[in-house]
């Protein structure tokens, strides 16, 4: 009989062992399931801004602007576009501005420079870029102009 005694002894002890080891392998498993959301909700993710009067190819001065990209992440947006002279003559195209706008306000400028002369179709990519979000919320058109 007192092996009976002796065995509910080491089941109990068995199964809070056990029950010890399931608590710590849940709590481990909350842990590192917050830690992952934390890690993605930390995580910038890139915005695009696709507005139609934003990518739409321009003409500034003789030249097209196209293949723009309007993108933010971490607070900081960058313009890219390709530059082309559509003129029958070399063009110097030192730099213009580039001014977004939502509506009819003014929400942004910013300096491109290209520095050099373009030849008759020859095209340039320009980048430039600025520390705020211009995401469609922010800005839905943009204009080019020599100066602010």
């Amino acid at each position: 009989m007192k092996n009976k005694g002796f065995n509910k002894k080491i089941l109990l002890i068995i199964g809070i062992v056990l029950l010890i080891a399931v608590i710590i392998t849940v709590l481990w498993l909350v842990m590192n399931g917050k830690d992952e959301k934390d890690k993605v909700a930390k995580e910038e993710v890139t915005k695009v801004n696709d507005s139609a009067n934003i990518i739409k190819e321009a003409t500034y001065e003789g030249l097209t602007i196209n293949n723009i990209v309007v993108m933010t992440k971490d607070d900081n947006s960058t313009f890219t576009a390709t530059v082309t002279n559509n003129t029958d003559e070399a063009k110097e195209v030192n730099d213009f501005y580039i001014v977004f706008k939502k509506g009819d306000s003014e929400v942004a400028s910013v300096y491109a420079y290209i520095g050099e002369k373009l030849e008759p179709k020859e095209s340039k990519d320009v980048t430039a870029s600025i520390g705020m979000e211009l995401t469609k919320d922010v800005a839905d058109s943009v204009e080019y102009r020599a100066e602010k």
